[in-house]
């Protein structure tokens, strides 16, 4: 009976990432920008109309004729889909559900060799996830980027930038978070074998030399795109 109560446990602890992942996906419209931007430009276009001629009204103009710019942007490419959510909060579950175990086994009992090779495996699986969500939203960033630009909407570039600088940095960061959880899942694997300390540390650091190698391999053979150095400016 204990173990039919463990397997339950087991059942729910990584049926949980991805229960939560498609609530919050259920969410992705709330969490656009698109309904409040549409609401803004209606009173401040009512508000246009009020106005007497003069600079105060040229102003508003093009303000609102900059934020139409970026509702038609958002609408064609918007910034964040259901499916991009759901990846992004399913990979931190996962990573969260490896950390766990993986923690747990690095500070009590030694754990079992399914379950931290199943970490291990969960924390890899976690950052592919997170890596194609990124690529995902960088790729329809870039169109959206390029549409406005075509547009001839300065000001709307112009704050496209500042928007792009300001998401990448989270993204990295929880990347980075994801990158160090790996590093100790591979270390609690080599740990669980048999291996001392010493090189547990050493299956830390050849995994994260992999990492490397593989990212310099990609970073030599992808485009610099126009959104890459937007967000260096």
């Amino acid at each position: 009976m204990s173990r039919v109560d463990d397997w339950a446990i087991s059942g729910l602890q990584a049926a949980a990432p991805f229960a939560v992942a498609g609530l919050v996906a259920l969410l992705t419209p709330a969490l656009l920008p698109v309904r409040g931007l549409r609401r803004d430009l209606a009173v401040d276009a009512g508000t246009l109309e009020r106005l007497p001629a003069g600079a105060v009204q040229d102003a508003l103009r093009d303000n609102i004729e900059d934020r139409a710019f970026r509702l038609v942007a958002w609408t064609r490419y918007p910034t964040l889909n259901r499916t991009e959510l759901f990846s992004f909060v399913l990979s931190v579950g996962l990573a969260g559900s490896a950390l766990w175990h993986v923690t747990s086994d690095l500070t009590g009992d030694r754990g079992n060799r399914v379950g931290a090779l199943l970490s291990f495996v969960v924390s890899v699986a976690a950052m592919a996830i997170w890596l194609l969500a990124m690529w995902s939203w960088h790729h329809r960033a870039t169109d959206r980027f390029d549409y406005l630009r075509g547009l001839g909407a300065t000001a709307a570039v112009a704050a496209g930038r500042r928007g792009i600088k300001i998401a990448v940095y989270p993204l990295v960061v929880v990347l980075a978070l994801i990158v160090v959880m790996q590093l100790l899942a591979a270390a609690n694997v080599a740990a669980v074998l048999g291996a001392g300390p010493v090189l547990a540390v050493l299956a830390a650091v050849g995994w994260a030399l992999v990492l490397v190698a593989s990212t310099l391999g990609l970073a030599e053979t992808a485009p610099r795109d126009e959104l890459v150095m937007a967000a260096e400016v």
